[in-house]
């Protein structure tokens, strides 16, 4: 392992700004985390879909390539074109042909469907 952490980072990271740094209350927006990549990483955006944004995602693509990409929420993505004016069969159909149906290059975003699992409190009240 390196004495320089950049080097062991799966991502490549651009230096951050002297005196950029957030305070400890700041969170930190998907998107600020991808602006602080490298520019030369390649990361390629959903446009319309920022507050779907979620993170990035690590993984090795067909053809053996590896590669990090933005990682967006489904659902967050269909909310958006709902309130955009369709319906949500609209919205799906829209997203699944336009969206995640088109490559788009090195570097095309990954959408994710989340599952969370219910509340154990919940279910156990159920018995």
């Amino acid at each position: 392992m390196s004495e320089n952490p950049e080097e062991n980072h799966p991502i490549p990271v651009r230096p951050e700004p002297a005196g950029s740094q957030k305070s400890g209350d700041e969170m930190t927006t998907a998107r600020e985390l991808i602006e602080s990549f490298d520019p030369d990483a390649g990361f390629l955006l959903a446009d319309g879909f920022d507050e779907a944004l979620i993170g990035v995602v690590e993984a090795w693509f067909a053809g053996n390539i590896h590669s990090v990409v933005a990682l967006y929420d489904t659902a967050r993505c269909i909310q958006i074109l709902m309130r955009e004016g369709m319906d949500e069969e609209e919205a799906n159909e829209y997203f699944e042909f336009n969206v995640t149906g088109a490559y788009v290059g090195e570097g095309t975003p990954a959408f994710a469907t989340i599952y969370r699992q219910p509340d154990i409190r919940s279910v156990s009240d159920d018995f």
